[in-house]
């Protein structure tokens, strides 16, 4: 029994040092897995980080790869772990993308000595939603009420799903924001003297003790059948001349009208729908406008060209940057506060000699043109040949035939 005894404890100390032995074993897990920003925007850069440990007992080198589904996204910088050591961390730069989520394959690789327990060598983290926000102001898209503005507070003061940021008119009281700066009237508020009648209603909306004048004031402006350019002398010509003018107008043997917008030469005068402006076309994506209100009816006038630019001048040459219809306002505001407004519609065609597109289209097609005729040219040319080559073999084949007849 003792001869046994001793010849197992023999075979024990003689066992292979790789069953009882050093183990390698670098790990990580889910739990290890952070990010550098809480929310996560369509077309941001996020740092991912990644804690690997040492649960062997010898000390281990490797790296972790990171995966998007089955795209690598990167590798990380190598780390050495010290058998009972501190953890490692180690990071890659993922730039989120324009889906609805993803989620992250963290692999270990390429560990010296080699990885003895693989089992935990790679995770898969659970899904991450992702929010599409064009101007980074923390609010998804969908529910942004300023989309490509910038207001992360989402206020809304007129509760009409536009944010303040965007909204032109804060208080829904038909008073553009800058109108009402220039009266002195709050554009949060629709009544500024909270006497029950709106601003846009109330002849003195910073006095709540009167809200109407016994004499009501309108606008005037100039009929579109007046809009001439007055001659200084016609005054001081005697009433024939003025007379003499009348009758022309009338029978309609006048000279053409001169308006207050300078024509360029076959330029058509436009008047709005209110008659409270004319407009012409001087280019493709140019407009003049011009108010026809006197400038003492009025102490604050507006036009917003439907593209974002505005102008405060009564004449005005503005030019569209791209094809498309476009409403033009005009804003006046008149002595007691009344806001009298004119839209007219404006349609700046695609198709037209003046875009650089069609222009490089019809260049296109000229050069097609060119080469396909080209090419006809050319086989013609070749076949006329072709047909004159053999016409000279059949001339001296026959007249080979005939010299050894004779």
């Amino acid at each position: 029994m003792k001869k046994y005894y001793l010849s197992l404890f023999v075979f024990i100390l003689l066992i292979p040092r790789a069953v009882f032995g050093s183990t390698s074993d670098m790990s990580i897990r889910s739990a290890d897995i952070r990010f550098s920003k809480d929310v996560f925007v369509a077309g941001e850069t996020v740092r991912i980080y990644a804690r690997v440990r040492n649960m062997g007992d010898t000390d281990i080198t490797g790296y972790v790869a990171f995966y998007s589904g089955a795209e690598l996204i990167d590798s990380s910088q190598i780390v050495s772990l010290v058998a009972d050591g501190a953890n490692e961390e180690v990071w890659v730069d993922y730039m989120i993308p324009y889906s609805d989520s993803f989620n992250i394959h963290a692999v270990i690789k390429g560990t010296d000595p080699q990885d003895t327990n693989s089992s935990n060598d790679e995770l898969l983290t659970p899904l991450y939603t992702i929010i599409i926000d064009d101007d980074s102001d923390g609010v998804d898209d969908q529910v942004d009420n300023c989309i490509g503005v910038d207001n992360p507070t989402q206020a809304d003061s007129d509760r009409d799903g536009l944010g303040d940021a965007c909204d032109n008119d804060d208080d829904n009281d038909r008073l553009a924001d800058d109108i009402e700066d220039e009266l002195g009237t709050d554009p949060k508020d629709s009544d500024t003297d909270d006497d029950g009648y709106g601003d846009a209603d109330d002849k003195y909306p910073l006095d709540s003790t009167r809200h109407e004048d016994e004499q009501v004031i309108d606008l005037v402006f100039l009929p579109a059948q007046e809009v001439i350019t007055a001659d200084p002398e016609q005054d001081a010509g005697g009433q024939e001349e003025s007379d003499d003018q009348d009758s022309a107008l009338q029978d309609g043997d006048a000279a053409e009208e001169q308006t207050v917008i300078e024509r360029s030469s076959g330029a058509v005068l436009h008047v709005s729908p209110n008659a409270s402006f004319v407009y012409v076309k001087e280019a493709w994506k140019t407009y003049a406008f011009e108010s026809l209100a006197n400038e003492s009816a009025y102490v604050s006038l507006s036009w917003d060209f439907g593209d974002g630019s505005l102008s405060s001048t009564k004449s005005v040459s503005h030019e569209y940057q791209s094809p498309g219809v476009y409403n033009v306002k005009l804003l006046l505001v008149d002595q007691d506060g009344v806001t009298h407004e004119d839209v007219q519609e404006i349609y700046i065609s695609f198709f037209h000699l003046s875009n650089p597109l069609v222009q490089i289209l019809i260049g296109l097609l000229v050069v097609l043109l060119l080469t396909s005729m080209t090419m006809i040219v050319k086989t013609r040319v070749k076949n006329i040949a072709i047909e004159e080559e053999e016409n000279v073999e059949k001339k001296i084949t026959k007249k080979k035939s005939k010299t050894k007849k004779s």
